[in-house]
């Protein structure tokens, strides 16, 4: 391996709006996992995690925590500490850097993993790390009881399309084979965030994280208020 100098850096104060984020970046991160990255940051005050932040082609370029810096400017934090680097850079090694970072994460122990996420105390601690009860549901099968019968399952699909003509035609034709099969309900893409912060909002009510309970538990928060409407309209 070639000798390279070493690299010399300095934590700064830094306006995240003046940063740039990296014109071609490999990792991307789910709308669900940023909303849960902003909230956190909301709930923190502050970032956690410094950003990786080099001047020498363009001021402020994030090598590293791109996905951060963005969350933290939607939950309102104006500034943060970033580690700077001060090493001049050749162009290989400010990308191997990124895809470093990126890439060697390390992996979790599956078993200690599920045994701090049970230690949280409260729900809220639950939903902060960004886990639930669903990312444990291998380690819960018991191979013993598991029947030779083939078991019951019902399928509804349950599909959230935009209103381009042309995307609707392509579904409804993919819908249609679907439908031989098992259920189809299809619904207005608009609606999608309403049905998914609706879940979001029993999960908290309710205390709980796995998403199976949460949906069935919607289910009878709906019936309860149809039944209190059947009484109403029968009253009047």
């Amino acid at each position: 391996m070639v000798d390279t100098p070493k690299i010399e850096t300095r934590i700064e104060r830094r306006t995240l709006r003046q940063l740039s984020s990296l014109e071609h970046n490999a990792r991307f991160m789910p709308k669900r996992e940023f909303d849960q990255l902003t909230d956190n940051i909301r709930r923190d005050g502050c970032l956690t995690s410094a950003p990786l932040v080099y001047d020498f082609d363009t001021h402020g370029e994030i090598l590293s925590g791109n996905h951060r810096v963005q969350a933290a400017i939607a939950a309102g934090v104006e500034e943060a500490d970033v580690i700077v680097i001060l090493t001049p850079l050749t162009k290989d090694q400010k990308t191997a850097i990124q895809l470093s970072h990126n890439r060697l994460v390390g992996e979790d122990d599956q078993n200690v993993l599920q045994q701090l996420y049970e230690s949280l105390g409260s729900v809220d601690a639950k939903l902060y790390c960004g886990l639930s009860d669903d990312d444990f549901k291998i380690d819960e099968l018991n191979i013993n009881a598991i029947s030779f019968l083939q078991p019951q399952v019902e399928e509804l699909t349950l599909a959230f399309i935009p209103e381009d003509k042309a995307i609707v035609i392509d579904w409804l034709k993919n819908l249609e084979k679907i439908a031989k099969k098992h259920g189809v309900v299809i619904a207005d893409r608009q609606d999608f965030g309403t049905f998914y912060e609706t879940i979001v909002a029993v999960k908290q009510l309710k205390g709980v994280l796995n998403n199976a309970t949460a949906m069935r538990l919607m289910c009878d928060l709906a019936a309860e208020r149809l039944a209190q409407l059947q009484a109403e309209t029968a009253e009047a």
